[in-house]
């Protein structure tokens, strides 16, 4: 049987192991509290600790997604007095929904110009457990709204806690791909206890 491990630090000084077993995870440290979250359901008791069955995730095809844009105003409709923390540079700091994730909640993101939009990464720094847990993306150019992505971010948090668990980027790529000036990112999903935080957002483009 092989096992791929895989070492990442958290800031101050947790460190946090990571195991691949032919399918199987097993996590220790504060991403364990996250896999719980995720994959409540696939996980099995062992005298090792909890094992995660991962499911399949397919990767995106790489392209060229092009450079951060820059964002010229963010508005919610949820706890909009703290919209613009998504674009402070500042991981420590974030938009949080008021209350726990719900349908509707939204961010809309001006670019101030028109953009060919190619992808959108969410960083969640640490709230690990604010992703939401279904989401529509639309680029408008002003008159007309496109929906360009739809769905579960779930997998998408997995990636970026493999990635980087310390700014935990949710990066989602978009198969289509519109020109436009705003990006509306929706909750399709909800959560009884976690809201929906934005750390840092990023929007792609050419």
């Amino acid at each position: 049987m092989y096992a791929l491990v895989a070492s990442m630090r958290v800031e101050p000084v947790e460190r946090i192991e990571v195991q691949f077993f032919n399918g199987l995870m097993r996590v220790s440290g504060s991403v364990r509290k996250f896999m719980d979250d995720l994959a409540p359901q696939n996980r099995t008791e062992t005298s090792l600790g909890p094992l995660y069955h991962l499911p399949k995730i397919p990767r995106a095809p790489v392209t060229d997604v092009g450079a951060p844009l820059p964002i010229a105003n963010v508005e919610t409709n949820s706890s909009e007095q703290t919209a613009n923390l998504m674009k402070d540079g500042d991981p420590t700091t974030r938009w949080e929904s008021f209350g726990p994730q719900s349908v509707g909640q939204q961010v809309s993101i001006d670019l101030g110009r028109s953009a060919v939009i190619t992808r959108v990464e969410l960083d969640l720094a640490s709230w690990r457990l604010d992703y939401p847990r279904g989401l529509t993306i639309s680029v408008s150019d002003g008159t007309t709204f496109t929906t360009v992505w739809e769905g579960s971010t779930a997998a998408d948090a997995m990636r970026g806690a493999l990635a980087d668990f310390t700014l935990m980027p949710v990066a989602i790529d978009l198969s289509r791909q519109v020109p436009g000036r705003q990006v509306i990112l929706r909750s399709t999903g909800s959560h009884e206890v976690y809201s929906w935080s934005i750390a840092e957002v990023r929007v792609f483009g050419k």
